[in-house]
């Protein structure tokens, strides 16, 4: 993991496999503190893997909601597994605001496991202003210079709803982004939405528009371990899966600073090869930042996420406290299940190259 906030507070913790393959070592780095330490993945993976799979099955409807006290343990143990010793006193010496926490790990077990659920011990359960971050390894792709609010910022806004899939309320999405820019930035923003997209209009739409973010609404699945969006099929007006390679390519070189998928599984994969997930793959392909999805994300939380996500990135231009903000926005307005836990919250995730955070400049 690496961290840094806007206050200066930071935490680099990188956790890697020995050159056995029968462990993990940590390192972490806080301004001048270092600390070194073996991390317990392997005795606790089971149960940190097995109650992540309820999650799962809670959100397909399989099965009942944990209780939030049994979220808040699994949050926990997620912290201990990564953060012991002097690897948490370390820890401790952060601020306690603005830092992010970005994981870096060459180990599939590792970067499988659902961390955006980490609770730090003695803190309110739920998201805090603490991101969870996924730094990809890249080499040869250089951060963009953020822009300044007051340019123009152009979104290409791409939706597909084919017959075949459940429907999407993707209008609902566009008009939260819409309303947040014309509050926000009224005279500085264009937004071009694009509703049934085949893959000729997204190139169309790419090349006409030429984005500065790229906001994809519809269906993401996973198959065979690989991660892909779902467009239309002009011809029968079913679904069409583009793969997450494809889709790289075609966003790749066009100056694209964010994209957002407002879709089910756009950053699940295999984690044991570099272009399983779609986030990931463009990531590596060139876009310094990809928010997605690891989970099924039911569809009333969409709108909720991104309206909070674009709201806080149109003020501080820092994406990593705009992915924060639109997780603390899904906990406070779901929770309502009782003693059932708030599970959206911890379902998007964030990944970027190092020192992308900030996309624009205040």
């Amino acid at each position: 993991m690496q961290g840094r906030g806007q206050s200066g507070g930071f935490l680099d913790l990188v956790i890697l496999s020995t050159s056995d393959g029968k462990g993990t070592v940590a390192f972490a780095r806080a301004g001048s503190d270092l600390a070194i330490g073996q991390v317990a993945i392997g005795a606790a993976l089971g149960n940190i893997s097995k109650f992540q799979t309820r999650i799962i099955n809670a959100l397909l409807g399989l099965e009942q909601r944990p209780s939030r006290s049994e979220l808040s343990k699994f949050g926990m143990d997620l912290f201990r597994v990564a953060i012991q010793n002097d690897l948490e006193r370390l820890y401790q010496r952060l601020p306690s605001k603005s830092v992010s926490v970005h994981i870096v790990s060459d180990c599939p077990a590792v970067r499988t496991l659902a961390w955006e659920y980490i609770q730090e011990p003695d803190q309110i359960p739920g998201p805090s202003k603490r991101c969870i971050v996924r730094i990809i390894p890249t080499i040869g792709i250089s951060v963009l210079e953020p822009r300044r609010l007051g340019n123009k910022i152009r979104v290409a806004f791409v939706s597909a709803d084919p017959m075949d899939q459940d429907p999407v309320s993707w209008a609902e999405v566009k008009g939260s982004i819409e309303r947040t820019f014309a509050s926000r930035v009224p005279e500085s923003f264009q937004v071009e939405a694009i509703e049934g997209t085949d893959r000729s209009q997204l190139l169309d739409t790419l090349r006409d528009v030429q984005p500065d973010i790229f906001h994809f609404s519809g269906h993401g699945v996973v198959r065979n371990g690989k991660g892909y969006l779902v467009l239309i099929n002009r011809k029968t007006k079913k679904s069409d899966y583009i793969t997450a390679e494809d889709l790289a390519v075609a966003l790749a070189g066009r100056g694209i600073r964010l994209a957002i998928l407002s879709a089910c599984q756009t950053s699940a994969g295999t984690r044991e090869e570099s272009f399983s997930s779609v986030a990931e793959s463009l990531v590596r392909g060139g876009i310094p930042a990809v928010v997605g999805n690891q989970f099924s994300i039911p569809d009333s939380s969409v709108a909720i996420f991104v309206g909070a996500l674009y709201r806080e990135l149109l003020t501080s231009g820092n994406i990593d406290v705009a992915v924060s903000e639109g997780r603390i926005a899904l906990a406070v307005h779901l929770g309502d299940f009782g003693d059932s836990a708030v599970l959206e919250w911890g379902i998007p995730t964030l990944y970027r190259v190092y020192g992308g955070e900030q996309v624009y400049e205040p």
